[in-house]
């Protein structure tokens, strides 16, 4: 994209990048690598998140907990002014946005020291000047508006060509409708284009990066780690941005680590000549980098942009961005969590944040959305083999379920492995104490917790294996030059949090079965607080277990907890910087995987049908999806098939899975050999799986019916549905095919006795003598909520007795049955009931003074007489009665 403002010329990249579409040659000279099996999207790692606050660059007085946005003016080289770069004064979402893309594309390459914050500025000064949305104010008188609205209207503040140009290739590259040709306009064009083309640019970066690092074979980040350039980065994928993936591969030599000692990268293929090395040179300015060897001579450093921020800017960048991700609600997955991040720090939503302080703001809208990877497509970039010749290797992140990453002595974390891809039939999992080479293993099921016994930071790793490979946690493809901030594997802090003499240690005794509420857990307290707090949280085969409750002396006991982890607070109640804590694992003595779920089904006319039933407990199990067409066809060239599950697992792939004709999948006879798309998922049940269809090459149409299969762990069939042909067709939001929610394979270890606390009416256990269920119903009261317990014995194993409970709430209006007439009941404050007299008579009731009083048959709601009033308290008499009313 030109510097100049002549933007019929800017706009010739567009047809320059279709050019190259056409003409491009292949690339020789480097092999492919084993390529991760990304996830079309999944969630944010837990321990590996880099932070918003954690500054791009430590030097120059930056120090973490800030966010340092620079501005400037900036001094280009055909120009007789200074650019003013910086935030308007009428428009800090724009603030927001860079942050957000920003700390996004470093979290999805997995680098803190580049990109650098000032690249989306830089960007914007070189396509634009800024001078992009009508209306917007600066301090700086310089700033040149009236070709504001031309300018939007060609490609925004960023100048992405589109639909089907620049912003098309990222319609091909995340295939799942988050980019489609109808929300170019609103995306890119509008007047709050710039803060959606930040993000846009964002995931245009990683997909270049992503293509050439993991499909091409070029060491993209180990090249970059290892350079003297700091903005080798932003210039590379600076020049890819102006010039596409096929201009890009052009620039093999400079990632093969022959630029390693080289200051200045220089030469990097583009359209417009020099377009990465200018923009370079335009983010060191906005870092206030004076000494770097291409800082522009003549530019000017401002300051860091540091505007207060409202709860009102922030629910405006929301409401912005929200347009970009019509899958996801807003009002109930992502505000309310901003919303807690911001009231944290300024107080209530009606204070305000400065800008430099909004990193766990930002975070949060980060991680609120999905962390989403490119897809590479058959075609794009011309002349490049986009198959991974090696092994597929998997790809997972971590989640933390107890505790957090930094820690207090005594305390615990939980954490858990997650495959998001290419796991193969059976992964395996393990974890050390230090890096996977030097480190001591600690682990090897896809759970873990970690109890420090000394203050001070450890690190620690985690591997997920498919059988042939192993995806480390954290690398993003292994660097000999590490990022200095994010060391290869995670980090657990341990501090001292209290002074006081107060320690606690805990001791557990097993639960009888596994997740049985039949574990204790004993604390012992040294140097005891006269009074005392104690608060516990676990995490159990049935979710968190929480508590607290008040004591005095030097003992303690939990009792009737399920097996799982535990963290433990005590509170000194006279001070409550006096705190001990401890940690305790319980275990169970018997294994069985079930447990007993009660609950209310239905309510009907004040008799609630209630239910106990005994269900596994959550194990996943595998499942394989295949997609092809029909038997003896080809999967169709640029043709992706989509799933998605409850679970947050997003993956779209083309073919991928060549079957020979001695062993044709399911639906394919022995004499043809198939093309098809295979992926494996380890789903719990009641998990939703859900099935799509899209295309990835302008004009393609889907010509042949597509057919999905979802297969059990021992390869029987359990659910098929076929996109008919013409279901999908590119530019057009991807075909929903179909859904299924699966049931993992389960026999109950054995049947089980219920007993019912108070006992319910007409109980019936099925099947009669091997009972997993047990239903009736209860009567609802109209004056006291019911707890009701339901006790499942195992008939094989007695010490095995499942527990769970419900309440049946009051309802005033539901008036019992009776046998007798009452003279003189008690008043109540709305309804109560009269029992029906054996022959027609007088009713007497008590009623207080003032009060509207009318008598109702309670079957059929038919009124006795009219409505009266008692003029003051004491009885009154209802004349009449019918008998049996």
């Amino acid at each position: 994209m030109s510097e100049s403002k002549n933007f019929m010329r800017m706009n010739m990249k567009a047809l320059l990048v279709l050019a190259g579409i056409i003409i491009g040659t292949s690339i020789a000279g480097f092999s492919q690598n084993d390529c991760p099996t990304f996830p079309r999207s999944t969630k944010f790692d837990s321990l590996n998140y880099i932070k918003t606050e954690t500054p791009t660059d430590a030097k120059n007085g930056k120090v973490a907990g800030n966010i340092y946005l620079g501005q400037g003016q900036i001094k280009t080289h055909s120009r007789s002014y200074l650019i003013f770069a910086g935030i308007p004064n009428n428009r800090p979402t724009w603030a927001l946005a860079i942050a957000h893309a920003w700390n996004y594309e470093r979290n999805l390459i997995k680098r803190t020291n580049y990109p650098q914050i000032g690249y989306w500025l830089a960007t914007a000064v070189q396509e634009s000047e800024l001078a992009c949305v009508p209306g917007t104010v600066w301090d700086y008188p310089n700033i040149n508006m009236p070709n504001a609205t031309a300018i939007m209207g060609l490609g925004g503040c960023l100048q992405i060509e589109g639909p089907y140009s620049g912003y098309g290739s990222l319609t091909q590259a995340y295939p799942n409708n988050r980019f489609p040709a109808t929300s170019y306009a609103t995306l890119v064009q509008s007047p709050t284009g710039f803060e959606t083309s930040c993000l846009v640019k964002t995931y245009y970066d990683m997909n270049t990066a992503f293509i050439f690092n993991y499909y091409q074979g070029w060491k993209v980040f180990e090249s970059i780690d290892c350079t003297k350039d700091k903005y080798a980065y932003v210039k590379s994928t600076a020049g890819s941005y102006n010039g596409g993936a096929n201009t890009f591969k052009n620039s093999s030599t400079f990632f093969n680590r022959s630029q390693d000692n080289t200051a200045c990268w220089t030469g990097l293929p583009s359209i417009h000549p020099a377009y990465g090395e200018h923009v370079g040179e335009w983010t060191s300015a906005l870092e206030n980098d004076v000494s770097y060897c291409g800082y522009p001579t003549g530019s000017s450093f401002t300051g860091y942009y540091n505007k207060d921020i409202t709860w009102a800017i922030v629910d405006e960048y929301l409401t912005i961005i929200k347009y970009m991700y019509p899958e996801i609600n807003f009002a109930t997955s992502v505000t309310p969590n901003v919303k807690i991040a911001f009231e944290k720090i300024a107080g209530s939503t009606a204070g305000v944040i400065p800008f430099m302080k909004l990193g766990p703001v930002i975070d949060a809208i980060i991680v609120a959305l999905p962390a989403e990877y490119p897809v590479p497509v058959e075609g794009s970039p011309v002349g490049i083999n986009l198959k991974c010749s090696g092994t597929p290797l998997p790809s997972g992140h971590v989640e933390v379920t107890n505790g957090g990453t930094t820690l207090c002595l005594g305390e615990a974390v939980s954490l858990k492995l997650v495959v998001d891809g290419g796991g193969g039939p059976s992964p395996t999992f393990a974890w050390y104490e230090g890096t996977s080479i030097t480190g001591a293993p600690i682990g090897t099921t896809s759970q873990l917790t970690i109890t420090p016994t000394v203050v001070g930071t450890q690190v620690y790793t985690a591997k997920i294996c498919n059988g042939a490979l192993c995806y480390q946690l954290n690398t993003m493809g292994n660097s000999t030059c590490t990022d200095p901030v994010n060391i290869t594997g995670f980090t657990i802090t341990t501090k001292k949090c209290s002074n006081c003499s107060m320690v606690a240690t805990a001791s557990a005794i097993n639960t009888p079965c596994k997740g049985m509420e039949k574990g204790t857990i004993n604390i012992t307290i040294t140097n005891p607080a006269a009074n005392w707090k104690l608060s516990y949280i676990g995490t159990t085969p049935l979710g968190s277990l929480s508590g607290s409750f008040t004591g005095t002396g030097a003992t303690a006991t939990i009792p009737n907890v399920r097996d799982g982890s535990y963290n433990i607070t005590i509170e000194d109640l006279n001070d409550a910087n006096c705190k001990a804590k401890t940690s305790v694992i319980v275990n169970y003595t018997t294994l069985i995987n079930e447990y007993v779920e009660a609950k209310i089904t239905s309510t009907v006319a004040c008799k609630a049908n209630v239910e106990a039933k005994i269900i596994p407990l959550p194990t996943p199990c595998k499942f394989t999806m295949q997609a092809y067409p029909t038997p003896g066809l080809d999967m169709l060239f640029g043709l992706y098939v989509g799933v998605n599950t409850s679970s947050g697992i997003t993956t779209f792939d083309g073919k991928n899975k060549d079957y020979p004709a001695a062993a044709p999948p399911v639906g394919f006879d022995q004499w043809t050999a198939a093309h098809i798309v295979e992926n494996i998922y380890y789903l719990n049940t009641g998990d939703v799986i859900n099935f799509s269809l899209s295309t990835s090459i302008i004009g393609l149409t889907q010509s042949e019916p597509i057919v999905f299969k979802l297969l059990d762990a021992t390869g029987a069939q359990v659910y098929t549905v076929t996109a008919p042909a013409n279901s999908t067709q590119y530019g057009q939001p991807e075909f929903k095919a179909g859904s299924f929610q699966v049931t993992c394979p389960y026999t109950p270890a054995a049947a089980y006795d219920f007993t019912w606390t108070p006992a319910i009416n007409a109980q019936t256990d099925t099947p009669t003598g091997n009972a997993t269920k047990s239903v009736g119903n209860v009567a609802v009261d109209p004056n006291t909520s019911i707890l009701y317990k339901v006790t499942a014995t195992s008939k094989a194993n007695a010490q095995c007795i499942l527990t769970d409970t419900f309440t049946v709430k009051k309802d005033p209006l539901c008036i019992p049955a009776c046998t007798a007439p009452s003279t003189a009941p008690l008043f109540k404050s709305a309804s109560y009931a009269v029992c029906a007299p054996a022959t027609s008579m007088g009713v007497m009731v008590t009623l207080p003074a003032g009060v509207y009083y009318q008598l109702f048959d309670a079957t059929t709601n038919a009124a006795f007489g009219t409505s009266a009033l008692s003029t003051t308290a004491g009885d009154y008499t209802i004349a009449n009665v019918p008998a049996g009313t």
